[in-house]
């Protein structure tokens, strides 16, 4: 869930997803567009063939009306093993 809690409008421009602490994927121009009050839900799926514990992480970055750069990453998720 990504929800701006500020008083300007964020516009999210980069995903980057990390899977046992390396990056396996990065995406850009997002474009996903948070007024102030606004909320949006991402929903992730992960798969391994491994069936041992795993630990992914998202961060997101982008920028904010007055053009500052914003940088938020998500908690670390523990996967469990099967």
């Amino acid at each position: 869930m990504l929800t701006n809690t500020g008083g300007t409008r964020l516009t999210i421009s980069d995903r980057a997803d990390t899977f046992d602490g390396v990056q396996v994927s990065a995406r850009s121009g997002l474009g996903i567009v948070l007024v102030p009050g606004a909320q949006t839900s991402i929903h992730t799926r992960w798969c391994s063939a491994n069936a041992t514990e795993h630990r992914t992480q998202t961060t997101f970055t982008g920028s904010d009306d007055a053009a500052n750069r914003i940088v938020q990453s998500g908690p670390v998720v523990l996967l469990m093993a099967r």
